[in-house]
């Protein structure tokens, strides 16, 4: 074996790495979990580590397609890339021979069943009506479709010839399916690991276990991500060697000072920055900038000032997708917009009460409403509201212009400008959480939000 020392004095990547990044490089224990603050370098990290290791079998489990795509042509050939998904599906594959489809559950039930079934599939929950209806609770789902979820996820689980994207991480560790031995396994964004995620990775046999992420940026709870993973993680690897990397390289001092009002473990040397407050009808926004909300309401708001005002924009399809398909849910039988406008308040209303009586975030379904509204405001016939979910629908991801974006979706995400929109939407939704962990994760929110900024950061 190449000595340590030797490794990790010739870098191949022209970095010079901080102290609290060689710690992390210079360890040598079996599970290895790393807290790395936002813009610390943490993907820069994983491939040195990568690089430190020649003669080492690696497996690099990154956290989407994006990650693997920009990363797989550096790495040397001794490390395998994937993401959780693409791997649990090549693990499949070697074990038995199934055909692949995506909507393998669509013939099996209704959607919010089906829907109820995959989001049961992904925090693990077991086949009792109890676990299922805890399920439900998590993720403001009615009660009623808890029978026909059940049915759903029985006959998913027997039908093992045909694997769905769910069954792709589920399979391996349920079947407990051979998987071949790595010397090291890396982990990126552990903090969003699903409880079935975490399976899968855990049974991976290996000699060592390298996860690096930040408890600070966990955001994706309503993906299924387990909001007590820390906890999983350190009972799960007792004798695991702790890291803290707090310094940022992404974000300036002044940006610094503001995520401390969310964070205080983010510190740095970039000088310079800015924070500032605008009005909303003064902002000019720069090409390749940043609009985040943590409300849709708000972005649907910034679209329609953009498209008023002919401003060039950005906007991934899926970011306003299910609004979209909401309202055209929502006006199928309505004679005109006031009226289907007027529908959508009242159901608003019965909806909140619905989820007070059941001890759910009344917030929750009011942003899902008030998103609606906020489109159907954009016109006065249905035809006018029509043109304007089109004009929001088609705008290319790589054009000219600003970058709309969500709170949760602005994660990975960085620009020299970002504008915040609607600062005080956490707090409102945060007020109205009865869960510690739901309280936290919106103050994550707001942390994520800030440090994208790599050198001005406006508040609208």
């Amino acid at each position: 074996m190449m000595d340590l020392m030797t490794r990790i004095s010739e870098p191949q990547l022209s970095i010079e790495f901080s102290d609290e990044q060689n710690a992390v490089r210079s360890s040598t224990a079996n599970e290895v979990i790393v807290n790395a603050c936002p813009g610390s370098g943490k993907s820069t990290l994983l491939t040195q580590i990568i690089f430190d290791n020649p003669k080492s079998k690696i497996l690099y489990l990154a956290y989407n397609k994006a990650i693997v795509q920009s990363v797989q042509n550096k790495l040397p050939t001794n490390c395998e890339v994937a993401t959780l998904h693409s791997f649990g599906l090549k693990v499949i594959k070697e074990n038995m021979t199934v055909e692949i489809n995506p909507s393998k559950l669509y013939p099996y039930g209704t959607y919010m069943a089906r829907d109820l079934a995959t989001k049961h599939m992904a925090i693990d929950g077991k086949q009792t009506e109890s676990s299922m209806q805890k399920t439900c609770d998590r993720f403001n789902i009615e009660y009623n479709f808890i029978l026909e979820a059940l049915h759903i996820t029985q006959r998913s689980f027997d039908e093992v010839s045909v694997v769905s994207f769910q069954d792709m991480i589920t399979f391996p560790s349920m079947f407990n399916l051979t998987i071949e031995p790595y010397d090291i396994v890396l982990i990126d964004e552990r903090q969003d690991l699903s409880k079935s995620q975490f399976n899968l990775v855990n049974s991976i046999p290996r000699e060592r276990l390298i996860m690096v992420g930040d408890d600070q940026q966990a955001v994706n709870f309503f993906a299924g991500a387990d909001p007590f993973q820390a906890k999983v993680i350190n009972s799960s690897f007792p004798s695991a060697e702790h890291f803290r990397v707090n310094e940022t390289f992404r974000c300036p001092k002044l940006v610094i000072e503001l995520a401390k009002q969310f964070h205080n473990n983010i510190v740095g040397s970039k000088p310079g920055g800015l924070v500032k407050h605008e009005d909303f009808d003064k902002v000019i926004y720069p090409d390749h900038s940043l609009v985040i909300s943590r409300t849709k309401a708000a972005l649907i708001k910034m679209a329609s000032h953009f498209i008023k005002s002919n401003i060039s924009f950005k906007v991934k399809p899926a970011v306003l997708a299910d609004t979209i398909k909401f309202v055209q849910h929502a006006i199928k039988n309505e004679k005109s917009v006031q009226m289907a406008i007027s529908h959508l308040k009242d159901d608003m209303g019965k909806r909140q009460e619905e989820y007070k009586s059941l001890g759910w975030n009344q917030e929750i379904v009011k942003q899902k409403y008030l998103a609606a509204i906020e489109i159907m405001n954009q016109g006065t016939t249905f035809p006018e509201i029509g043109a304007f979910c089109r004009a929001i629908s088609f705008r290319s991801n790589n054009g000219k212009g600003p970058q709309l974006a969500t709170g949760h979706g602005s994660k990975g995400l960085e620009a020299e400008d970002i504008f915040i929109v609607d600062r005080g939407a956490c707090e409102r939704i945060a007020q109205r959480c009865d869960k510690r962990w739901q309280q936290e994760a919106e103050n994550n929110v707001n942390y994520v939000m800030a440090t994208r900024s790599l050198k001005n950061l406006t508040y609208i």
